[in-house]
């Protein structure tokens, strides 16, 4: 519910966002050719994420499907409250409905959709960093001194551009994330309470597996994400300062 409210309260400005990505530099803007390659590279990854990502809901929803079939009895998937008068096949098409429409699809793009922002606005900071570098570490000659002014301002100001992304960015999501957190560390707590109290091995397993899916999630969609993107936006700063 929390990436839901997040994405309709905060729709205008995530559209903004996704709207100022047209000024990111794309390869045709990157001058030199070790640098293309490692963004074509990140690219052509974060596709194969997108395309895993489709994968993973056609497995979940041949899983569903399987699973309800061979249930025995009138079993459902999912431990909810059941009307006796509604058929089992009724319900569990509308399991479904709700685990790919609820949880499945908007959820987990949300994810995806942040971890692809963090991703490239990293890629641009590197990009950026390895122009200054250039810029400042090659001899130049005197004939190229005015495209080389034109250069540097073009990095500076795509630079600020970037820094004033990342503060756009914080101001979006930082209040969802910070409640999202939160509503790990609970959880991680209620299921280590469970673990705690189960009589064998065999019950431990579900909020175990709730336990790793969660922080395994929270790691690859936004720790690692933001502090690959941290340690871009300070490696200028370390320039400036040695």
């Amino acid at each position: 519910m929390l990436k839901h409210a997040t994405v309709f309260i905060k729709r205008t400005e995530i559209a903004n966002l996704l709207k100022e990505t047209e000024r990111f530099w794309t390869t045709e803007k990157i001058r030199y050719h070790e640098e293309r390659l490692e963004y074509l590279r990140i690219l052509k990854i974060l596709k194969n994420i997108f395309k895993a990502y489709w994968i993973l809901i056609a497995v979940n929803v041949s899983l569903f499907l399987i699973i309800s079939l061979i249930l025995k009895n009138e079993n459902l998937v999912f431990r909810i409250y059941r009307i006796e008068s509604i058929p089992r096949y009724a319900l569990l098409l509308l399991e479904l409905f709700t685990f790919l429409g609820a949880i499945i699809i908007p959820a987990i793009s949300l994810d995806l959709f942040i971890l692809s922002l963090m991703i490239l606005v990293s890629t641009q900071f590197k990009i950026v960093n390895t122009e200054f570098e250039r810029l400042f570490n090659d001899v130049i000659p005197e004939k190229d001194l005015t495209v080389t002014k034109r250069s540097i301002k073009e990095t500076v100001d795509h630079h600020s551009f970037l820094l004033d992304f990342v503060n756009r960015m914080n101001n979006v999501f930082s209040a969802s994330l910070l409640i999202y957190l939160g509503v790990i560390v609970l959880s991680v707590c209620t299921e280590m309470y469970l673990i705690s109290v189960q009589d064998s091995f065999k019950k431990c397993i579900q909020p175990a597996a709730y336990i790793v899916q969660g922080l395994v999630q929270y790691a690859f969609c936004y720790c690692l994400p933001a502090q690959i993107m941290t340690n871009e936006v300070g490696k200028l700063k370390k320039a400036e300062n040695p």
